[in-house]
């Protein structure tokens, strides 16, 4: 007997990691981020960054986007979200037309911190740019589905069926992934400081468009 199997990817979830290291002052990136946490540790301090997702370390506010010295980052950023991603999603006009807002902050992550399991509301997309000591802790993303099902104890295809997806990235990289998954670091059990660079990543709407999807209230 013969028999048709049609597939469908009913609700696919792509995290997508690019590689920076060659484009990007990284050195540079976490000097400004040291340099801007000294200036105003009283308010960029342990009691501040608890009321976040980061524990024990320190998150510098989200100023970076209109700081210069990051220009080039969000540059590429803006570059990757419009051209290089068109062969994943076949993005329409509407989309390409609009405008994106980045909102970035850093998090300077010493020996025992870590991020705890948290999303990205208010926005469309999410960013995590790997700065320094990079592989001292992994990011874990987190099945969207509400309850996590058992399907990974009899399939080999993980990729369907895993209840967690983890990175170890190097420097340089950069995860980019929708808003609303879930996500955690472990901890920095090192003893040089881990940082990374946080993007929000909002898509605006240009005059006249009806059809493309916006976060903009």
């Amino acid at each position: 007997m013969t028999i048709e199997i049609e597939t469908f990817p009913a609700f696919p979830v792509n995290v997508h990691k690019i590689n920076l290291n060659s484009y990007l002052p990284l050195e540079e990136y976490a000097k400004e981020l040291y340099r801007i946490r000294d200036e105003d540790l009283d308010r960029i301090n342990q009691t501040n960054a608890k009321a976040r997702s980061l524990r024990s370390g320190y998150r510098v506010e989200p100023i970076l986007h209109a700081n210069s010295v990051f220009d080039k980052y969000h540059a590429i950023l803006n570059d990757i979200l419009k051209n290089g991603l068109k062969q994943v999603y076949e993005p329409n006009e509407d989309f390409m037309n609009s405008y994106l807002k980045f909102t970035s902050w850093g998090n300077i992550s010493p020996k025992y911190a870590y991020n705890a399991c948290h999303l990205h509301p208010g926005c469309d997309w999410a960013a995590i740019l790997y700065v320094k000591n990079s592989k001292s802790a992994k990011t874990i993303f987190h099945d969207t589905r509400p309850s996590n099902c058992t399907y990974d104890l009899w399939y080999n295809n993980t990729e369907y069926f895993a209840n967690e997806v983890s990175f170890k990235c190097n420097d340089g990289e950069i995860i980019i992934f929708p808003s609303y998954l879930k996500h955690e670091v472990t901890q920095n059990l090192t003893n040089e400081d881990r940082i990374t660079i946080s993007t929000n990543i909002l898509i605006y709407k240009s005059k006249g468009s009806n059809n493309a999807k916006s976060s903009t209230k």
